[in-house]
């Protein structure tokens, strides 16, 4: 009995082999029609989603000199808002730098607001928490972070530090975003 279900498992096995060998692969696989759409390439800098988005970009470096141990505070700005846009910030880095610092800085970004007709109002400042790595020459503390911040006409982001330090000192930011047209 054993070898007589040997068999018929030999002889199946015989003839699916078989099939495969004497059927074309065509005639077994059922093909499905496909369509190739080739896109135009598109730019990096392009959103396709949202065209009316103006790509922006502001960087910034300053530096102070410092004798003897000096309560120091630093700060870069962007340009204000135009009238008629809208900035919306994506991303903000910087670094502070000193071979002299005497604890951690506090570092911030400040939203500000330049009144047309005169005065600057701060809106609201939110902290950044900064990460320390010894330099070549210096103790630098360094951020980077998304974000999502909507700032109107006239409005700017400043980006501060303050410390207690000994030797001079310098601060490095990014902001990077897009405009948007104002309706």
């Amino acid at each position: 009995m054993k070898t007589m279900s040997k068999l018929i498992q030999r002889l199946l096995l015989n003839a699916c082999l078989l099939t495969f060998l004497v059927i074309p692969v065509s005639v077994m696989a059922r093909s499905t029609p496909v369509e190739v759409q080739n896109f135009p390439e598109v730019q990096a800098v392009e959103d396709v989603h949202h065209p009316a988005n103006q790509p922006y970009h502001w960087d910034e470096y300053r530096r102070s000199e410092i004798s003897g141990s000096t309560s120091l505070a630093i700060g870069i700005s962007t340009e204000l808002v135009p009238e008629g846009k809208k900035l919306v910030i994506e991303h903000v880095s910087y670094k502070v730098s000193s071979a002299g610092f005497e604890g951690a800085p506090t570092v911030s970004l400040d939203i500000l607001y330049e009144n047309p007709s005169g005065g600057i109002s701060w809106i609201v400042t939110h902290y950044l928490i900064p990460q320390r790595y010894q330099g070549s020459s210096s103790l630098n503390y360094t951020g980077s972070q998304p974000m999502k911040l909507v700032l109107g006409p006239n409005m700017k982001i400043q980006i501060g530090a303050s410390a207690l330090v000994t030797d001079d000192t310098s601060i490095t930011g990014a902001v990077s975003g897009y405009f948007v047209d104002m309706e």
